[in-house]
């Protein structure tokens, strides 16, 4: 595997098919997709915060949080004790959007 495959936050020629499979791994979970549509909407979250939102125990947060991330759609940041997770939008705009392009309707 090459370095851009391997780090998606950095680099957008990373969207090779088998990053793409993660991808829609990563969105085939209800939770996931709520996850990312709510960082999406209100930015940065800590994870005690989103914890708390979604009503599910801090290992299984972690764990959508650590599908989501491996998958590069998002990011995250640590500051002091806290781990805050946003939405990787240079990934998925410049990457993503590579794939789904292929299938634009021309006219």
């Amino acid at each position: 595997m090459n370095d851009a495959t391997e780090n998606p936050e950095t680099d957008a020629a990373c969207c090779d098919y088998r990053q793409l499979v993660s991808v829609f791994k990563a969105l085939s979970d209800e939770t996931r997709q709520r996850l990312l549509v709510l960082l999406d909407e209100e930015g940065e979250q800590r994870v005690n915060d989103l914890v708390s939102r979604f009503s599910i125990s801090q290992p299984t947060m972690s764990h959508h949080l650590g599908v989501l991330k491996s998958a590069g759609l998002v990011s995250d940041r640590r500051q002091g004790q806290s781990v805050y997770y946003a939405v990787n939008r240079v990934w998925l705009t410049e990457c993503c959007s590579d794939f789904f392009d292929r299938f634009e309707t021309t006219e």
